[in-house]
């Protein structure tokens, strides 16, 4: 059987064993191993970025949150001490209002040359009568305490949004 040709399979036609290189097979296995854990490592890699951008962008809108927060908080604040600033002067008026109409009542009592009977001098003219409109007065005093209310309850909800975003920032 030394009468054969060599060819690339010399050996599978020889019926001998192929050489075998053991420290090669280690080496090349080692390598493949390495090759795969490389591979297993950029796949990880790519996930945790995409993860991390993700985060990033999540982050990122929750700090404009934050923000548009902040601003529509210090708004409603005005808002709400415009509210209180305008009820207070209506409740002034309509107290105002209350006090001339109170007094009107007492014009029926009242005759020129009499005695007054709240003060006790003479009345020389008559007051005029107020032309205040209670009811007016009552229902814009009730308007402004509701806004005020609702810019409260507005602020309220809106600060703990922004004390909840600011923890989880």
């Amino acid at each position: 059987p030394h009468d054969m040709a060599i060819t690339p399979n010399w050996s599978i036609l020889n019926d001998m064993p192929l050489y075998w290189d053991e420290d090669a097979f280690q080496t090349a296995r080692e390598g493949a191993q390495r090759a795969e854990k490389h591979r297993q490592e950029r796949t990880l890699l790519a996930t945790e970025r995409v993860s991390l951008r993700a985060a990033q962008d999540r982050f990122t809108a929750e700090e404009r949150a934050q923000e548009q927060g902040k601003a529509e908080l210090e708004r409603v604040q005005r808002e709400g001490t415009r509210a209180k600033t305008d009820l207070e002067a209506a409740q002034r008026t309509l107290e105002a209002a209350r006090l001339d109409a109170g007094l009107a009542s007492y014009r029926a009592h009242l005759h020129v040359g009499d005695d007054c009977p709240l003060c006790g001098q003479v009345v020389r003219t008559l007051p005029d009568t107020p032309a205040a409109d209670l009811s007016a007065l009552e229902a814009q005093v009730t308007a402004l305490n509701a806004t005020l209310d609702e810019r409260r309850t507005r602020f309220t909800d809106l600060r703990a949004a922004q004390k909840s975003r600011q923890a989880w920032l």
